[in-house]
């Protein structure tokens, strides 16, 4: 329950950005991140990742999706984040594709039994999540983020 209105309220911040940036050219400057993601020695492909402000009147949350290398990029403005990491993969450990069909929303498909969970709980929550970062005005390079069990 809490996982969708994180993500709901993710999607809500990063529209709400989106209209505020693009309105009188002047918002406040966003910097370029990228990392990746590591579980098991191995790069993650389909991990969501959620920046979530340590001051949320600062800075608003953004998210994005790392690729088949395990890497992502986002844009966020300099600050101090908690990450958290999702990823939900099907019967057969593959990780679904985003869908325009809302009856495919992955909380439902989760709640069914056709999805689950693979990152471990602690990362999965904002209060409870290990990773915590500083963005610099001139944007950060981040080590991977190694998920343990």
């Amino acid at each position: 329950m809490v996982r969708r209105q994180f993500f709901g309220m993710l999607g809500l911040f990063s529209a709400i950005g989106f209209v505020v940036s693009g309105c009188g050219g002047g918002g406040v400057k966003e910097v370029k991140v990228t990392g990746s993601v590591i579980m098991g020695g191995k790069a993650q492909e389909g991990v969501r990742i959620g920046f979530v402000p340590s001051d949320p009147k600062k800075a608003s949350s953004k998210g994005t999706t790392t690729d088949a290398e395990g890497k992502f990029e986002l844009k966020v403005q300099p600050g101090s984040y908690k990450v958290v990491l999702t990823k939900y993969v099907d019967r057969k450990g593959n990780v679904p594709k985003e869908s325009d069909n809302p009856t495919e929303d992955i909380t439902q498909l989760e709640a069914s039994g056709y999805l689950r969970q693979v990152i471990p709980p602690q990362y999965t929550e904002p209060e409870q999540s290990p990773i915590k970062v500083d963005i610099p005005p001139e944007g950060k390079n981040l080590e991977p983020f190694t998920v343990t069990k």
